[in-house]
């Protein structure tokens, strides 16, 4: 199977767990690029996952 996108968080660290609405992670592509997006809303996260999906998907 070929890898897409990897999102990955700690749950574990201070404000970034399931009942906070904001996050840290770490978008992993094939190329083992990796693209950090420092502590934020989980609306900003996703807004930039979705923009990392959309220029994948142009490309």
């Amino acid at each position: 199977m070929k890898m897409n996108l990897i999102v990955d968080n700690d749950v574990s660290k201070e404000n970034r767990d399931f009942n906070i609405d904001t996050n840290e992670v770490y978008i992993i592509d094939p190329k083992r690029d990796v693209l950090h997006i420092a502590l934020t809303s989980k609306r900003e996260i996703a807004g930039r996952l979705l923009d990392r999906v959309r220029d994948r998907i142009k490309a």
